[in-house]
């Protein structure tokens, strides 16, 4: 029961990112080749705008505000089994 709740979980976040994210590799595949050949690589690189303006500045924001946001984002939430009655 516990098992089920926690896949079904991991689900839903996967969902909620994959959809969030964007289907261009080839802003990832050039991040990887200028960490690998640049000079002086960065020690982030935020890649898709997803990561940049929505991601990168829940970082400067309080833990708690960030969690709700990150809640409220995800539209298919998981309920526990013990909730369900």
């Amino acid at each position: 029961m516990l098992s089920s709740y926690f896949i079904f979980s991991d689900g839903v976040l996967l969902k909620t990112f994959l959809d969030l994210g964007s289907n261009r590799i080839s802003d990832v595949v050039d991040a990887y080749e200028h960490a690998l050949c640049a000079r002086c690589p960065r020690a982030r690189y935020v890649v898709g705008f997803d990561a940049r303006y929505l991601f990168l500045p829940m970082t400067a924001l309080p833990e708690w505000l960030s969690d709700w946001i990150t809640d409220f984002l995800q539209t298919d939430k998981p309920i526990p089994a013990i909730l369900e009655k």
